[in-house]
């Protein structure tokens, strides 16, 4: 399953990981500092990874939804 995060660190810097991720720790590009939730995040990446985006067994599928459009669902 496709599943992409944007982490904002302390120095400003923003940067995405993605399931394909082939690393044991989040860290900064441009600082360096260590995500602190880093153990947590890939290993949500890594299930994500095994889960096939597509189901092969007839019309079931899953899609990521975002914060924001969940609360679209509901009528204001």
């Amino acid at each position: 399953m496709f599943l992409k995060f944007q982490i904002s660190c302390a120095c400003h810097c923003k940067y995405s990981v993605n399931e394909n991720i082939d690393t044991d720790k989040i860290i900064c590009p441009n600082c360096n500092l260590e995500y602190p939730y880093s153990a947590k995040v890939l290993s949500i990446l890594k299930t994500a990874k095994e889960i096939p985006d597509n189901e092969a067994f007839g019309e079931t599928s899953i899609k990521i939804i975002s914060a924001e459009e969940d609360m679209n669902d509901y009528p204001q």
